[in-house]
């Protein structure tokens, strides 16, 4: 924190991912005028998908008919809140099954699915290198995180068109409605509940085919290109300082 605070001088400019990361910063150093950008999907791998591409990932990852697919992304399960997240799986029906993306060892998380009964509804992919197919093929996401700065899972998801939810402690929880943002990432019921009203427009999706794009705040800076312009602006002003 000492090396930290001499970072931070007055002179410094400073950008943020998110919100809650400019916001922790400005409170931790008393600092101002922090810029924000914000992650952002590539638009045209993460997209809602046509009905062919569904079915296709669907099969891919062994989803049977009938089966409502929560996904979930993450390596460091304690952070991530499998185990909440598992948790809140046994309190819904038999149809909920969770598949995790991610390639840490798994053996803990599936020992708490065994103790709970679930084990047959929770499924470990490892490590995931076609994320778009593996989105498109779930119907709900959740990120019950304890610490995101800005999860590239959760815009990923919303890009897809899940209906998605995440914790206050993840900064693109900025995106979500209220509704579907966790205030206690370790409350499996609240969870539970949250999951069971995403079902609804995730069934709405299934009839129609089809599922709502999200759409980007277009005034929010957000990506590499964004990244891009801000350097070059603030050498253009150093240049001009000289």
């Amino acid at each position: 924190h000492w090396l930290e605070t001499k970072r931070y001088t007055p002179n410094v400019r400073i950008v943020a991912v998110s919100h809650m990361m400019r916001d922790y910063v400005a409170d931790c150093f008393g600092l101002e005028n922090i810029d924000i950008i914000y992650n952002k999907p590539d638009l045209a791998r993460f997209r809602p998908p046509t009905t062919e591409e569904r079915t296709s990932a669907r099969n891919r990852f062994q989803i049977t008919p009938g089966t409502l697919a929560v996904g979930h992304a993450g390596t460091n399960y304690t952070i991530k809140g499998t185990a909440h997240l598992i948790r809140a799986l046994a309190l819904l029906p038999e149809a909920y099954h969770l598949y995790v993306a991610g390639g840490r060892k798994a053996d803990a998380m599936d020992s708490l699915a065994e103790s709970l009964g679930v084990a047959q509804r929770v499924h470990f992919l490892g490590r995931v290198d076609d994320m778009p197919a593996f989105l498109q093929a779930m119907d709900l996401f959740a990120l019950p995180t304890f610490f995101d700065p800005c999860s590239n899972a959760v815009v990923e998801a919303l890009a897809a068109g899940l209906p998605t939810l995440s914790s206050i402690y993840n900064g693109s929880s900025y995106f979500l409605p209220p509704e579907q943002v966790l205030h206690d990432p370790a409350n499996a019921q609240n969870m539970a509940d949250i999951l069971l009203e995403l079902s609804k427009q995730a069934e709405l999706n299934s009839k129609c085919g089809v599922r709502s794009a999200f759409a980007w705040p277009e005034n929010l800076p957000a990506g590499v290109e964004a990244f891009a312009d801000y350097v070059e602006a603030y050498l253009a002003e150093k240049q001009r300082c000289l």
